[in-house]
């Protein structure tokens, strides 16, 4: 056996300012929507066949917050010096990191979820909270104000109830604490979501989501 046998082969990186260059070219290019297409689809197959709690939203926010972090941070990508220039090589190690990324950000909101579960401002705490239940259903602008139906309090907890259990863990999680008056950016970091808008649309959803719901347990008493 040769005496060199067992030295190790240091591998050269791209520099940053090398791999930033071909990252900018590669975002300008043909190929780019192409690429993102594909492998969006990937992902999304991923993700409903290992996280199946995860709603499509949830999905869409793991890809959005991924994409980001891979494309405006190009200096957390390794790839060998050689391989840089090479655009099949290329493509197969960006893929390989934005499918890492993307991944984490989906198992980040798995976590949260189940964490949500068991916090206070969870669906069963919210439940049994009348001032968040009453403040929700005066917010819900789109429910007349019916007094024979407004005096059974505990008919109109039942519906909300109801109505809240068919949410997402992640809508319901997000919904209970606009209830509790958390701004939008809090929301945004205590359901890791990917921007204030998506928790602007989730929270919307949901509230509309709730008002039909009860409009049909109520039979279109509205």
């Amino acid at each position: 056996m040769s005496a060199h046998a067992n030295d190790v082969v240091a591998i050269e990186y791209a520099s940053a300012a090398e791999v930033a260059a071909v990252f900018e070219r590669f975002t300008n290019s043909s190929r780019m929507r192409a690429f993102i297409d594909t492998h969006r689809r990937q992902f999304i197959v991923y993700a409903r066949h290992h996280h199946p709690m995860l709603d499509d939203d949830d999905v869409d926010d793991a890809w959005q917050v991924g994409v980001a972090a891979v494309f405006t941070m190009p200096g957390k990508f390794r790839i060998e010096a050689g391989a840089l220039a090479d655009s099949t090589r290329f493509e197969a190690a960006l893929a390989g990191y934005l499918h890492g990324t993307v991944r984490n950000q989906a198992r980040r909101r798995v976590r949260e979820i189940v964490t949500a579960m068991k916090r206070s401002e969870s669906l069963d705490a919210l439940a049994e909270d009348e001032d968040a239940i009453d403040r929700l259903m005066f917010d819900l602008e789109a429910l007349e104000r019916r007094t024979d139906w407004l005096a059974d309090i505990e008919q109109r907890r039942r519906f909300v109830e109801r109505c809240l259990d068919k949410l997402s863990a992640l809508a319901r999680r997000t919904f209970a604490l606009a209830l509790i008056g958390e701004e939008d950016v809090r929301i945004q970091a205590q359901t890791n979501s990917g921007s204030a808008v998506a928790v602007r649309r989730r929270i919307s959803e949901a509230k509309a989501s709730v008002v039909a719901c009860v409009e049909k347990q109520m039979g279109g008493r509205v």
